[in-house]
């Protein structure tokens, strides 16, 4: 029986241990958390973006727009949806024609508040109209 009281009152010194290391993974995890709650809708508006941005120069080569030129339609179309994407109001957003196509480019800035930290997001991205649409 004695050897049994010893180990508990051995055990019985060592509490708080496991509270100290619950709250420290608790509070990692909430860190790790909030910074992809922060970061993850970026990424996606800017790949959803990427893909818009596709579409719509294919669609620039294959309608026949009479009021604008293909290019500014496209930048037209860009602008008018830049506050779904998260595209600030500063962003560079420039179409031009290229050899019966349309080339469309994208840049911006974006920053994102993180836990100690700023991360500035930057998006360049250029895409041209199909190859497949022109000849």
């Amino acid at each position: 029986m004695n050897s049994v009281r010893k180990n508990t009152s051995r055990f019985s010194r060592e509490r708080g241990g496991s509270r100290l290391k619950l709250l420290i993974v608790g509070l990692i995890t909430a860190l790790v958390i909030y910074s992809g709650a922060q970061i993850v809708p970026v990424y996606y508006n800017a790949t959803s973006l990427k893909e818009l941005m596709q579409r719509k120069v294919n669609e620039a080569v294959l309608s026949n727009r009479t009021t604008a030129t293909p290019s500014e339609w496209v930048e037209a179309q860009i602008r008018a949806v830049a506050p779904d994407y998260g595209i600030p109001p500063d962003a560079l957003i420039d179409g031009e024609p290229r050899e019966r196509r349309v080339t469309l480019r994208v840049r911006y800035v974006k920053s994102i508040p993180l836990p100690f930290y700023v991360y500035d997001y930057h998006f360049d991205h250029t895409v041209t109209s199909s190859n497949f649409f022109t000849q």
